[in-house]
């Protein structure tokens, strides 16, 4: 699916921005608790902030990568935020396998997608247009059995939007009822989820003194050779 056009349903319908407030609310409250320290990146909806500006990584301007073919070092990132990324490719697999092949052992991917056995799907939602289509939407199990054959550790996670998909303000306001009622009786029917993947790993940590000086160099930043990804 164009991510473009994603972004676009996420900042200008009303059900877009009522699921966005919800995500950046996931998101923003993992971020205060891992990203103040170490290298931090963001693939994906890149108007949303998520990262504090301490711990960003700067990218060269001559650089380019994408999530399935990530140009950073082996073991050199401390915190991946992935919105949305893996059903707006065909690579989900491989998204995680590079994601777990950056991070630090003990770094952190956090990442929502959408639930393609909500109720949303009843409104034909996840049709490929505004929506990834629903083949592309990784139900929660098949998404912890890739990331538990990879080697990552489901740490946490949300359900996140219950509300059936209504597309007006007044609607959607009358539905919100169904966040408490979802939260308690139907979990699993969350229009999206968000899950905090943990990369445990026997491995070497630098204190956090050292790497308060590391991050002050502008040198600090470490890629690898590009990557060529066939079609």
């Amino acid at each position: 699916m164009n991510y473009l056009k994603l972004n676009q349903w996420f900042e200008q319908s009303n059900l877009g921005l009522y699921l966005a407030r919800q995500e950046k609310d996931f998101f923003g409250t993992l971020t205060e608790r891992y990203g103040l320290l170490g290298a931090s990146v963001q693939f994906g909806m890149p108007d949303w902030h998520l990262l504090p500006v301490c711990s960003m990584m700067q990218v060269p301007d001559d650089v380019r990568m994408t999530p399935e073919a990530m140009a950073w070092a082996d073991a050199s990132l401390d915190l991946l935020i992935l919105p949305h990324i893996l059903e707006c490719s065909g690579a989900p697999y491989q998204i995680l396998a590079e994601s777990w092949r950056c991070l630090k052992p003990g770094g952190r991917v956090l990442l929502s997608g959408f639930n393609p056995h909500s109720l949303w799907r009843l409104g034909r939602c996840f049709d490929g247009k505004q929506l990834p289509h629903a083949r592309k939407c990784l139900p929660l199990p098949l998404l912890k059995r890739y990331a538990t054959d990879i080697g990552f550790t489901i740490e946490s996670g949300r359900f996140m939007a219950y509300v059936p998909a209504v597309h007006s303000e007044r609607a959607l306001r009358r539905w919100r009822f169904m966040e408490a009622a979802g939260n308690r009786w139907w979990p699993h029917a969350s229009a999206a989820y968000g899950v905090v993947l943990l990369k445990r790993q026997a491995g070497m940590t630098i204190l956090p003194e050292l790497q308060e000086k590391l991050a002050e160099k502008e040198d600090a930043v470490v890629l690898t050779p590009a990557k060529v990804r066939a079609d």
